[in-house]
């Protein structure tokens, strides 16, 4: 990772050889007016156009995707070392990476997801799932016109294990800018296990410190298709407070407390408003003690953010938790295809809604799981989150 004094000298360095430069063309060009008029245009052109360029991206809050979109992006656990070039103007390859699993995010309204009470201020809920370890998390978010934030995170299925942030953390800033820098910090309420059977239990009390620095813009090349992206350089340091609560016993104890650093770099496409490319540096300790690259990028042969579930229509569904039966709204989604799907992404039932618009749901165990609805010709409808708890 870059850092910033790094980044910072090398900026001062690289404004004054290009005042140096300029001032060296003026010099040229005024020779030339004095000499042969005529000729002025022709040197003014080919003089100058080595600083025509195309203009730096910028990234704005209307950009992000809105509830109903869908992100898909292929996973490579281990790449090739990632180029550190900042500045204007470079370019970044990522085509030649084998991608070992895939990862998908949905984009939802915080009134469609279960734990959004501890969120009252998210206007925005990302689901990332990642088929390979079926793992699923929520994560609530906020934005304005100004910036963009993260307010906390759940994982359903577990609803003894949460993170909830006492207060949000700034992940961007608006307009996002090259060169622009920005930080921020948060601390979690709780974050809890129960062990195996309740035998143990731990509390972890934890701070988080973002520091950001937008450092280059150029184009990055995943597969066949070239994006204009701005490179944005994130640095988390968390530093945990562990506890310890025996069995029967009614306090917890600290048991110690340590820290980390995480780094990563992303690559924003702004004209899609996504991140196209994402890659986790694991300085110290990577795989047989090398620094270790993780890449997630975006697979352009999938859903864009203006993709399928844009047009979906509001799922109310009743109750919700669940236990035998759940109701939908008569007077749209009587007669429909419907299935269930698990956080894996495996269908758990399936079948049609009938003339009553209920669903039978006695077969299904305790657990989150997603509820869509279809047409005859598999036009997804609708979809909702739904719990189950006999």
């Amino acid at each position: 990772m870059v850092r910033k004094l790094r980044q910072e000298t090398g900026l001062v360095l690289q404004n004054r050889i290009h005042l140096i430069e300029v001032f060296t063309r003026v010099q040229i060009i005024f020779n030339f007016i004095k000499t042969n008029n005529m000729k002025f245009i022709f040197r003014f052109i080919c003089v100058f156009l080595p600083f025509v360029s195309s203009a730096q991206p910028v990234f704005l809050h209307s950009q992000i995707p809105a509830a109903g979109s869908r992100l898909e992006y292929n996973l490579s656990y281990f790449g090739p070392e990632l180029s550190q070039e900042a500045g204007p103007n470079q370019s970044w390859d990522f085509s030649g990476l084998n991608p070992d699993a895939n990862e998908i995010i949905d984009f939802f309204s915080p009134s469609d997801v279960f734990d959004s009470q501890y969120f009252p201020l998210s206007n925005l809920v990302m689901r990332t799932i990642n088929n390979e370890f079926s793992d699923t998390s929520f994560t609530f978010c906020h934005y304005n016109e100004e910036s963009f934030y993260i307010d906390g995170s759940t994982i359903p299925g577990y609803p003894e294990y949460n993170l909830i942030y006492q207060q949000p953390y700034k992940n961007y800033i608006f307009p996002l800018n090259y060169s622009d820098a920005f930080s921020g910090e948060t601390s979690v309420t709780y974050a809890e296990y129960f062990g195996f059977d309740g035998i143990d239990s731990f509390k972890i009390k934890s701070q988080l410190n973002l520091s950001a620095t937008v450092d280059g813009w150029g184009n990055a090349t995943i597969g066949n298709t070239e994006y204009e992206v701005l490179k944005v350089n994130i640095t988390e340091m968390y530093t945990d407070s562990n506890f310890q609560k025996l069995e029967g016993a009614d306090f917890y104890e600290f048991i110690g407390a340590d820290s980390s650093t995480s780094t990563r770099t992303e690559f924003i496409a702004p004209d899609l408003g996504i991140v196209v490319c994402t890659v986790v540096i694991e300085e110290e300790g990577g795989f047989k003690g090398e620094t270790a690259y993780h890449y997630k990028v975006y697979d352009t042969g999938t859903i864009l953010k203006s993709g399928s579930l844009k047009n979906e229509v509001e799922l109310r569904a009743y109750p919700n938790p669940a236990s035998d039966n759940i109701f939908l709204d008569q007077s749209r989604f009587t007669n429909l295809k419907f299935n269930i799907v698990g956080l894996s992404g495996t269908i758990l039932a399936e079948g049609e809604t009938g003339s009553n618009a209920e669903i039978n749901t006695s077969d299904l165990t305790n657990g989150y799981y997603f509820l869509r609805l279809f047409t005859s010709t598999g036009e997804i409808v609708a979809q909702k989150p739904i719990i189950i708890k006999h």
